[in-house]
């Protein structure tokens, strides 16, 4: 049954712990809406200049009417545009409901920069992930420059990776269009045309209010630190599609590690009173992850077991994250009516301050206010049998186990905890790409769920390049950091490993440590060869010798004059 909270007690999201809003998520629309925010400097889309409802199809015509283009005027030939424009440069969804719903553009594949004139249709589905990445990149560029490293800005290196060919306007409206002098791919050349056909988008006069600092602050800089080397350094190697997916696989997959970090650092602040280094901002040492991933892809195996335990691990640590993610709103609702305390978090930001908010749980203020929103959630429940079982609240409330605070918290968890954790497995299932092929989790989406952390081949392809620029795993490699600019090189295979260990906790040769028993470390051994062979399969790894410290990945896209394992 539905239980109903006073107005000011219901909600779930915090901002202070997570600005993005947790819930269903597509990474696909990231980039054209990270293009958008740099064209307008973090400015949020205006009202378009238009409203005339056009179809899908009515699109793939007016393209195949450009100026630039011959030859696909008939029939036939429009509809072979139509459908390579829906297979290559769109994805459409169905919006309204049965036969009266209507076509729309969900996003635009990010080929060029313009991706970002049309919005998408179903904006939400961002959960604000695209503000929190686009200040993350920036505010890294500036500290950067800031410590006298070479100037860059995020628009630049936008611009270096996907702006080749674009011209683009000095006015109100944020347009663009091809240059006509720069050699570009059929695909990304046909896209710009198909971008001509819409109208220019403009940034909103409304300001949107600072954003605050990432509770895990080295956490969140690894993203910044990641994507932007990947993005530089493979800008003018790798062709735009190619780069883009690579962009939003680790993109993805980042935000899914620093979710486990903000998930399980929060739980053992709040309700185990650990002090956990992910919330200190000097911190550059984590708490370990321990995400054992199967690659045998044996079903039912001991290595399939070991990666479906985890991720039953992680499921307790979203059920505890949400009772600390409220505890902790609570108090800062506390806070937000007692200029008192007030004064006394002011200037602490991120961590520092979830920090201090959980040291005020015996507070007499906060004390005061919990007895009072006990008192009115009390009154409120009194004699409200056709509303909810009475004895669920009443349990709560004549507790003697519990203090007021908790009582208070326990209520709100009760009231609000279907929906809010569903909300958080939405999320954890997206960011861990469930229903893709570029993600680490594999599993059912109906019934009983049996998930298991499994790496495609495109996630580990995105990991190698990662990891072949990375200053750790060249420097146990042999191949030193050096100065200037970092060109991708071959790795040892043990620097790999320990790349994924060090950075993101993921586990393939040794077994997770809840696990240590001679079965799990048999099954971890299995599970390293099943890696050797897919990075022989995918090219990448040639096992010229059996000393382990000695064999080496050779990435895609290396400077000519390295050795490659294909001939």
């Amino acid at each position: 049954m539905k239980i109903k909270l006073p107005k000011d007690m219901v909600g779930t999201k915090y901002d202070r712990l997570f600005t993005i809003e947790i819930n269903n998520f597509n990474p696909d629309m990231l980039l054209p809406a990270l293009f958008f925010l740099v064209r307008s400097n973090g400015r949020e889309r205006g009202p378009q200049n238009t409203v005339a409802k056009v179809t899908v199809a009515e699109r793939s015509a007016a393209l195949a009417g450009h100026n630039k283009i011959r030859g696909l005027q008939g029939e036939d030939e429009q509809l072979l545009l139509d459908k390579w424009v829906r297979s290559s440069l769109i994805q459409t969804n169905r919006t309204g409901r049965g036969r009266t719903g209507s076509e729309a553009i969900t996003f635009v594949r990010p080929l060029c920069f313009l991706s970002y004139k049309p919005a998408p249709a179903i904006v939400s589905r961002l959960r604000q992930a695209h503000y929190f990445l686009y200040h993350l990149f920036r505010d890294f560029l500036a500290r950067q420059n800031r410590a006298g490293s070479s100037e860059r800005s995020f628009e630049r290196c936008i611009l270096q990776a996907f702006g080749r060919g674009v011209a683009l306007t000095k006015d109100k409206e944020l347009n663009g269009t091809y240059d006509g002098s720069e050699p570009l791919d059929l695909e990304t050349l046909l896209q710009l045309y198909y971008m001509d056909g819409f109208a220019a988008p403009r940034e909103s006069n409304r300001e949107r209010p600072p954003l605050h600092s990432p509770a895990c602050y080295q956490a969140a800089n690894l993203i910044a630190r990641d994507f932007l080397a990947f993005l530089e350094i493979y800008a003018d190697k790798m062709p735009a599609s190619v780069l883009a997916r690579h962009l939003v696989c680790l993109l993805n997959f980042e935000l899914l590690i620093y979710t486990l970090r903000l998930f399980k650092a929060t739980t053992g602040l709040v309700l185990r009173n650990e002090k956990p280094p992910e919330f200190k901002k000097e911190s550059v040492t984590f708490t370990p992850l321990d995400l054992y991933v199967d690659l045998t892809q044996e079903r039912g195996s001991r290595s399939d077991q070991l990666a479906y335990a985890c991720v039953n691990r992680d499921f307790e640590n979203i059920e505890g994250y949400f009772r600390a993610s409220l505890t902790l709103r609570t108090l800062d609702r506390y806070i937000a009516g007692n200029p008192d305390l007030q004064r006394q978090f002011k200037g602490k930001e991120g961590g520092e301050y979830i920090t201090a908010l959980n040291e005020l749980g015996n507070h007499p203020d906060v004390s005061a206010d919990a007895r009072r929103e006990r008192s009115v959630l009390s009154r409120l429940y009194t004699g409200e049998t056709d509303e909810i079982p009475p004895a669920d609240i009443a349990a709560i409330l004549e507790s003697e186990e519990l203090g007021t605070l908790a009582q208070v918290i326990e209520i709100l968890v009760l009231a609000q905890r279907r929906n809010g954790i569903n909300n958080l497995i939405n999320w954890f299932g997206d960011v861990g790409g469930l229903d893709r092929t570029d993600g680490i989790l594999r599993g059912n989406t109906k019934g009983k769920r049996v998930w298991r952390y499994v790496m495609g081949d495109m996630l580990l392809e995105t990991l190698v390049q990662l990891a072949v620029i990375s200053p750790d795993a060249r420097y146990l490699s042999g191949n030193g950091i050096g100065k200037g600019t970092v060109r991708p090189d071959s790795i040892t295979l043990s620097a790999f490993l320990k790349f994924l260990r060090d950075r993101f906790g993921l586990l393939i040769d040794a077994p997770p440590a809840f696990d240590e028993s001679v079965e799990a470390t048999a099954a971890a051994k299995d599970n390293f060869a099943s890696l050797k062979t897919r990075l022989r399969q995918m090219g990448l790894f040639l096992d010229l010798s059996d000393d382990f410290n000695t064999q080496r990945i050779f990435p895609r896209f290396c400077e000519p004059q390295n050795e490659s394992p294909v001939s």
